[in-house]
């Protein structure tokens, strides 16, 4: 993403976190069970399980809150990198069941 920002006029990015993520089960499956993670799958696991221990115990959805918390934690990384400086940077989260993609705070 970053070499696209530097060479074409790019003027933003979207971040889209959604519900019933694969990547954020497996998180919330090794956090409650200490189970190994298959493969590749265990970089995402890393990747999203410092937001799942943040909003651990947060009353309502686990993973729901995890998807909102880790799209926010990339979407402020990204912006930090200023290779994306000239770039709008949004984290947004997309709902299957009413198709509608949400910007999160």
């Amino acid at each position: 993403m970053s070499m696209r920002v530097r060479t074409l006029p790019v003027l933003g990015h979207e971040l889209l976190g959604h519900e019933r993520c694969g990547a954020v089960a497996a998180t919330l499956e090794h956090l409650r069970t200490g189970a190994p993670v298959p493969g590749r799958l265990g970089l995402l696991v890393d990747e999203i399980a410092p937001a799942a221990r943040r909003t651990r115990a947060l009353p309502g959805d686990w993973a729901d809150h995890t998807v909102r918390a880790h799209g926010a934690w990339v979407r402020d990384a990204v912006r930090a990198d200023p290779a994306f400086a000239p770039a709008h940077v949004a984290a947004t989260r997309f709902d299957p069941d009413t198709g509608l993609v949400g910007l999160l705070p």
